[in-house]
């Protein structure tokens, strides 16, 4: 991990979405093409790491309702919601719902609106340089190539959730010390001791 551990840790993951986004402006500036959509998208992806550090799980997004799987619902207005059903963990704890900051759905509109634009017409989120539905294994690979070009250092998913938790190990820790005291065994009981 320390080799691979970017200057400035979770912080170089908004720097190298801000270096992605200035790389495709010329793309972003022609007309849409399924390629333009695999580069745009791979900015959409880091800027969603920093909001939330997923596994690979942005590839299995739907982008629109759907009665099976994962996906976003974009309303008219406001901001744009994640349903999460299917995820390594989704048997022990249940689906998952997560609303985006207003920069991110903003950012996120105008992705899919390029998107249609260029004629992907499968209903995932995320697309190969051929149009195709890009996999949660091509997006690894996708992510690992990427961080090496804008960062020097070839990583995924899992050392950006590394980066993402070690960016606020000192509230984790204050947590579980205060849990400690209370005698809990799980950060959840501690939880329900709390009062805003």
């Amino acid at each position: 991990e320390k080799k691979i551990w970017p200057k400035g840790g979770f912080a170089a993951i908004k720097r190298a979405a801000t270096e992605q986004k200035r790389r495709i402006r010329h793309v972003l500036a022609g007309d849409p093409t399924k390629e333009g959509v695999f580069r745009y998208g791979m900015y959409i992806v880091l800027r969603l790491f920093t909001e939330l550090p997923f596994r690979n799980t942005f590839a299995s997004l739907q982008i629109s309702k759907s009665a099976e799987g994962n996906y976003i619902d974009v309303p008219k207005r406001g901001n744009i919601t994640f349903h999460l059903r299917q995820f390594k963990n989704s048997k022990q704890i249940g689906e998952r719902e997560f609303t985006l900051t207003k920069a991110n759905s903003t950012a996120l509109r105008k992705y899919l609106t390029y998107r249609e634009a260029a004629g992907v017409t499968h209903k995932f989120l995320l697309s190969t340089k051929s149009g195709a539905q890009m996999t949660r294994g091509t997006l690894g690979k996708a992510l690992h190539k990427l961080t090496k070009e804008l960062l020097g250092k070839s990583f995924g998913s899992r050392l950006i959730r590394i980066l993402a938790s070690s960016s606020v190990k000192p509230e984790i820790d204050k947590a579980m010390e205060m849990s400690e005291k209370l005698l809990h065994g799980r950060m959840k009981q501690t939880k329900q001791y709390t009062r805003k």
